[in-house]
């Protein structure tokens, strides 16, 4: 007669189906069972650990009752979605000249970014990394990248500037 229930503080994770406590009717010394407990994190968790409670109740062959708690943390992490729009490069960029490229980050995730940088790669230009610093959650945050020409390439449209943002 063994009772295990799972428990949050604040009701953190709830059960996709079934119910947060199973049962094993016998287990003998020295034996294993595996038990699972499929869970969902609650909206609007943050991304971190959060603990969760482990209550064992049980009988010894005398039927004897006794009890034990133990407690694990379950990480939550969640998935960061941005995207970039307004994006303006310079309408010409001469060898040995700069020019700006301005564009928006959109942070559509559910956490917010830290230390936003950006930079272009691509061929015939240089660029440094740029700071922009915080974005918080569904917030837009403006970046302006300064370019500078290295090299002529053709005006084919053949040519490309690779953004990349790192946080």
């Amino acid at each position: 007669n063994m009772k295990l229930t799972l428990s949050t503080a604040n009701g953190e994770f709830l059960p996709i189906s079934g119910a947060s406590t199973a049962y094993v009717q016998k287990l003998a010394a020295n034996a294993t069972t595996d038990l699972t407990f499929e869970m969902k994190a609650s909206a609007g968790l943050g991304a971190k650990s959060y603990p969760v409670t482990i209550k064992s109740e049980y009988e010894d062959g005398d039927f004897d009752a006794y009890t034990a708690e133990d407690s694990v943390s379950i990480p939550v992490v969640l998935k960061d979605r941005i995207s970039l729009s307004e994006i303006a490069p310079p309408d010409v960029l001469a060898v040995g000249e700069m020019g700006d490229l301005s564009l928006s980050i959109n942070n559509m995730g559910a956490a917010g970014l830290s230390n936003v940088t950006v930079s272009c790669k691509g061929e015939g230009i240089e660029c440094e990394e740029t700071f922009v610093g915080n974005i918080g959650a569904g917030s837009t945050e403006y970046a302006n990248v300064s370019l500078t020409g290295t090299k002529v390439t053709p005006d084919d449209g053949t040519g490309s500037c690779k953004i990349i943002i790192k946080y």
